[in-house]
């Protein structure tokens, strides 16, 4: 299970720490260590994103959609998946959202 938390920027080092947020480079750096990792079966994805930058979405979502067919890739909204964080749920095979959970506003 990869957390997609909080707003989403490149960076965010201190301010992950701070707000909660997602460095979209950690982001794509763990991502990719689950899908070469032998021992993951499955990738998941928790999302409870309201969005944020534009910078490095496209690649983020290259970066995913590129790792289709590797093994399964589900997104699960829980309970916010807007803008950014949906261009990135998007890229997944899959998006599941909980009963009460939004999803929209790209």
């Amino acid at each position: 299970v990869l957390p997609l938390h909080g707003v989403l920027a490149p960076k965010m080092t201190m301010m992950t720490a701070i707000s909660g947020g997602t460095s979209l480079e950690r982001w794509q750096a763990e991502f990719l260590a689950l899908v070469h990792d032998p021992s993951v079966s499955a990738i998941v994805c928790d999302i409870d994103s309201p969005g944020g930058s534009v910078h490095l979405l496209a690649e983020t979502f290259t970066t995913v959609f590129e790792a289709r067919g590797t093994k399964p890739l589900v997104a699960v909204v829980n309970p916010v998946c807007a803008s950014a964080a949906l261009y990135i749920a998007a890229a997944f095979e899959e998006i599941v959202c909980t009963p009460s959970g939004e999803v929209g506003s790209v």
